[in-house]
């Protein structure tokens, strides 16, 4: 059996656990996917520490602790669900 046969065999839980482990790292294409459609299009929020008197921008999902495209979720979704949101995505 070829690579190229067995990543094919592979159901899409599978294959995502493939990725994940062997192929995901900084700006690859899963990430800067998930930046564009999700990170990109997320505005900030302000925040003032109780200690500081300033107002700082930080990402909505620094502040809350999920990702708000992905409320029903308890957390911010991680690499093996951000790799099976990409593989279920529409090429466009």
């Amino acid at each position: 059996m070829t690579v190229y046969e067995q990543i094919k065999n592979m159901d899409l839980d599978e294959l995502a656990v493939w990725i994940r482990d062997n192929w995901l790292h900084d700006n690859d294409l899963v990430l800067d996917w998930w930046d564009r459609m999700y990170c990109q299009k997320c505005e900030p929020e302000k925040i003032t520490f109780s200690n500081i008197d300033h107002e700082y921008e930080v990402c909505w999902c620094e502040k809350h602790g999920k990702c708000r495209y992905f409320e029903d979720l308890a957390e911010i979704p991680d690499d093996l669900q951000r790799v099976k949101l990409w593989l279920q995505s529409q090429i466009n």
